[in-house]
């Protein structure tokens, strides 16, 4: 299972922007229940809820085919590896998904906001203007918020493995080039 840093960027269709803007108006009329240094979590009321709800089942499809490229499943779809919730990043904090996990990042905005995707293991950052109708798939890579103020987003986070047809097939391939290299050894 290869563990590289990847970012894609998806596009809402309408349907997600009307759940987006109820999120949107739960978010910002509530205050964060648990604050750290930087970071507020929002927990996930029902418009928030239904629209992580709504962008799983959306991605679903992209999301199988990301992990089978890679060698990885997702293990279930349908429940993330933590509970999906939205939070609040004050400039400057970064948050990034664990190992073995891949991550989409939901805004909670009506505005672009300046970002830094940050590669694991390397000291460049890519600077990202998200636009408020995108979803950002993330892997091996976390997220800084370098704009004013903070950024609102919901968080969904899901557990990869390797996937056990594709570790069998490798296994075996890589045999068939042992067997190779023995054969075309003793031959010279």
């Amino acid at each position: 299972m290869s563990q590289v840093p990847y970012i894609e960027v998806y596009r809402f269709n309408d349907h997600i922007k009307s759940l987006q803007e109820k999120a949107i108006v739960e978010v910002l009329t509530s205050t964060p229940g648990e604050k750290q240094s930087r970071l507020g979590t929002y927990g996930l009321e029902k418009p928030c809820a239904d629209l992580s709800d709504e962008v799983i089942r959306g991605l679903s499809g992209p999301l199988v085919r990301w992990a089978t490229s890679r060698g990885a499943v997702i293990q279930d779809l349908q429940r993330p590896c933590f509970r999906s919730e939205a939070f609040r990043l004050q400039k400057g904090s970064a948050l990034w998904p664990g190992s073995h996990s891949t991550a989409l990042l939901v805004p909670l905005s009506n505005r672009n906001a300046q970002i830094e995707l940050i590669p694991r293991g390397s000291n460049e950052a890519i600077t990202h203007n998200w636009d408020p109708r995108t979803v950002i798939h993330l892997n091996e890579m976390g997220l800084q918020f370098q704009g004013n103020g903070s950024v609102r987003f919901i968080y969904i986070l899901f557990q990869t493995a390797p996937c056990p047809k594709h570790a069998r097939g490798f296994s075996r391939a890589q045999d068939m080039v042992d067997d190779f290299v023995s054969m075309s050894s003793s031959q010279a």
